[in-house]
C-alpha cells in the first residue's frame, strides 16, 4: 500500500485516536469507512466491533507521512546497504582529489 499510494492518499484526521495523525485512504477504505466523511464527534478505532482495547490505529489503519510519494519500489536491505557502500566509497575517492585538510583538533572515529 505504501509503494502504491501517492502523497494525495494521505488523510489527516483525529477520528481514530482523538489526536490528529496522517493515514492512508486505502487503509481507511479497507476498514469500511469513507475517508471523506470521518467525524471527530464519534472517535472510534474500529467501528465494526467497537473494541477499543484491542484495536490499534497503527495496526488497523495504515499511517504514513508526506514522504510517501518518493517510495516507488520495495528493495532488499542488502541491496540498499551495497548501494550506500558504493556511494560512500565514490565520495571518498572524490574527496581525495580535493586539496583540503581537517583542522588538527578534529577527531575522526571509525
Amino acid at each position: 500500500m505504501i509503494v502504491a499510494s501517492p502523497a494525495s492518499d494521505i488523510v489527516t484526521t483525529a477520528f481514530f485516536t482523538g489526536v490528529f495523525g496522517n493515514y492512508l485512504k486505502p487503509g481507511i477504505m479497507a476498514r469500511g469507512l469513507d475517508p471523506n466523511k470521518l467525524s471527530t464527534d464519534q472517535i472510534s478505532i474500529n467501528p465494526a466491533n467497537g473494541d477499543l482495547k484491542t484495536a490499534k490505529a497503527w495496526r488497523d489503519v495504515r499511517g504514513c507521512g508526506q514522504g510517501i510519494g518518493v517510495l516507488t519500489n520495495i528493495e532488499r536491505v542488502a541491496d540498499l546497504i551495497d548501494r550506500c557502500r558504493v556511494k560512500y566509497a565514490d565520495s571518498l575517492k572524490r574527496l581525495g582529489h580535493l586539496k583540503w585538510s581537517l583542522p588538527s583538533s578534529t577527531v575522526i572515529r571509525a
